[in-house]
């Protein structure tokens, strides 16, 4: 049962369920830590952002595809690379030995690693989650488009499936065991050339991605 307060962060059933984050997930997430539903209706409902009219389930998407397709050309802003940028410089910093030799310390090294972790972390759940978001949202086109967008919801399938393989081996090696932010994990720079090889073709397949959606959008 979920508190009856928190960050709405969606919704299902056409709005009929909220999800939500609270400060007391921990105490009832499942093994998956989904998100939360609400129990009850709030009684107070905060809005950020300028109110609009609610827009369709198909105008959701074609927004979604936009974000999808300004994401990933996005330029370096305010500190932070940005969609094919981003990869270019983590796959550039995994095959820099500069910053995993002896010249750097452990603390340094371990740093780095649980940064590479989270990232990889994240980019498993983002891909995941979107080829389900995507995958529910193919009735909404016909023809060729329902098609491509199949086969984007297949693609993003498919490197969560190899990126989870991936961090499995990780957990799975003799690397040093490490904890940061409640998570356990291994790590161990002896991969860091193989997980730039495997980030290289997934640039590859965000890239092909990002036609498939600019193709629906025309």
């Amino acid at each position: 049962m979920a508190p009856e307060w928190g960050v709405i962060t969606g919704y299902g059933e056409h709005g009929r369920v909220f999800y939500c984050r609270t400060y007391f997930d921990k105490d009832f997430w499942n093994e998956n830590q989904d998100y939360l539903e609400s129990d009850f209706w709030p009684f107070l409902i905060m809005h950020f952002g300028e109110k609009k009219a609610r827009p369709s389930d198909l105008d959701n998407l074609r927004a979604s595809l936009h974000t999808l397709l300004q994401s990933f050309e996005a330029e370096y802003s305010s500190g932070y690379f940005q969609g094919a940028q981003a990869y270019e410089r983590w796959i550039a910093g995994l095959r820099n030995d500069g910053l995993w030799d002896q010249g750097n310390s452990k603390d340094e090294i371990h740093r780095r690693l649980a940064v590479n972790d989270y990232l990889l972390l994240n980019l498993i759940d983002a891909r995941r989650c979107a080829a389900e978001y995507l995958s529910a949202h193919v009735s909404l086109l016909r023809g060729e488009k329902a098609d491509l967008l199949t086969e984007m919801a297949s693609l993003y399938r498919g490197m969560a499936e190899k990126l989870g393989a991936f961090r499995c081996k990780l957990k799975a090696s003799d690397g040093e065991s490490l904890r940061y932010n409640a998570i356990d994990t291994k790590v161990s720079p002896r991969f860091l050339k193989e997980q730039a090889s495997l980030l290289e073709s997934m640039l590859q397949v965000e890239r092909a991605i990002a036609g498939m959606a600019g193709q629906i959008l025309v």
